[in-house]
């Protein structure tokens, strides 16, 4: 099939009226970063909205000129100040930006689909894509392959349900392999990444927007704190080193701490 490539961005985006009311990201965006914080995230989603429709490719080099565009006194600190806080709280994909240079999120694919669902064709990146096959209903598996070259779509045959569910159980399984490997390998543990209670810990941090090399920080933050000997009336920590604890509810916070030798190694500078 020969022709134009079909339109990537979308021309209008619809936003919840409550998303200043029932929405705790941009509580902590506006908390930390204020109005200004806001209009930056608000004009990089649109410029993901009207280029490629799901995903914006940026990268900190390009804070400045991101600045001059959004003016109004903005200045490239606080863009890069801004977007580092939304890839922290998962207003922006972290594994994604790291991986691809993107910005893009479950939120933003949610609203340009509700967009784009009504077009004939839709090309979609499907490394980039956040979203199940609940939530981007009628996005057909060729459309997911699609990728345009020169003047022409090449469209492959449809991929069965049966392969694209071996395809995705693929790519998950070397997600979980990748993660509790590095957990047995610094905590010298042997969890296996089959346990579904493990799954469940993971895939339930990769929806809130975390990826791979935050799971290796915590981990790394938690090993440096509780894999030792206890000093004498200390309880030992070490069989606290499990997926339970590590991927639990407390993952952002073991994420942000500071590790223990980064702080003795402080506490002993100002000593000297």
């Amino acid at each position: 099939m020969a022709g134009r490539p079909p339109k990537e961005g979308i021309d209008y985006v619809g936003w919840s009226v409550d998303m200043f009311e029932n929405d705790p990201k941009i509580d902590k965006l506006l908390d930390a970063q204020g109005a200004c914080g806001f209009l930056v995230y608000f004009y990089l989603c649109l410029r993901a909205y009207g280029s490629n429709g799901y995903f914006y490719r940026w990268s900190y080099d390009d804070a400045a000129t991101t600045a001059r565009k959004i003016g109004g006194g903005v200045g490239s600190e606080t863009v890069k100040n801004t977007v580092g806080l939304c890839l922290q709280i998962g207003l922006f994909d972290k594994r994604l930006f790291d991986r691809d240079g993107i910005l893009t999120s479950r939120g933003i694919q949610k609203r340009y689909w509700q967009v784009a669902k009504e077009r004939t064709v839709n090309l979609i990146k499907q490394e980039y894509w956040l979203l199940n096959e609940e939530e981007n209903a009628g996005l057909d598996s060729c459309a997911l392959k699609n990728n345009y070259a020169g003047s022409k779509l090449n469209y492959g045959p449809p991929k069965s349900n049966y392969d694209r569910q071996k395809e995705s159980k693929g790519k998950e399984s070397n997600l979980y392999t990748e993660i509790i490997s590095y957990l047995n390998e610094k905590a010298g543990t042997g969890y296996r990444s089959t346990s579904k209670k493990t799954r469940s810990l993971i895939d339930a941090r990769i929806r809130e927007g975390f990826g791979i090399s935050d799971f290796q920080r915590v981990i790394d933050n938690k090993v440096a704190d509780w894999n030792h000997p206890p000093r004498e009336g200390q309880e030992d920590m070490r069989p606290y080193l499990r997926p339970e604890t590590l991927f639990g509810t407390k993952f952002e916070s073991y994420l942000n701490q500071r590790r223990a030798e980064e702080g003795e190694e402080r506490r002993w500078r100002r000593l000297d």
